[in-house]
């Protein structure tokens, strides 16, 4: 899940611009837009700066936002890790820099 703050995103017809932008790289595409926010969550298959990219394309530039660890994901999102030196064991989201020790 993306979360992109985009500060062009004023009314229906925007939003209506950035999800056909957005569907025409990944049909299977979901979007969540808040329009008082002007922020979308966009769930796609395809790579983050691809989407950005595409959103820069259509004329709607956004810039990512890290969200922080949320342990109210399934727990197949996450992974332990033993640290071998320590012994402690860490929960690492697949793909993510964000770590909590357990």
């Amino acid at each position: 899940m993306h979360l992109f703050p985009i500060p062009g995103l004023t009314c229906g017809g925007c939003l209506g611009f950035v999800t056909r932008a957005l569907q025409d790289i990944d049909q299977q595409v979901r979007i969540e837009a808040n329009l008082l926010d002007r922020t979308v969550r966009v769930i796609s298959v395809r790579f983050e700066s691809v989407l950005l990219h595409t959103l820069r394309q259509a004329g709607f530039p956004a810039e990512p936002v890290l969200l922080p660890w949320d342990d109210r994901r399934p727990s197949y999102h996450r992974q332990a890790i033993a640290s071998p030196v320590s012994g402690t064991v860490e929960n690492v989201e697949a793909g993510s820099a964000f770590r909590s020790v357990a």
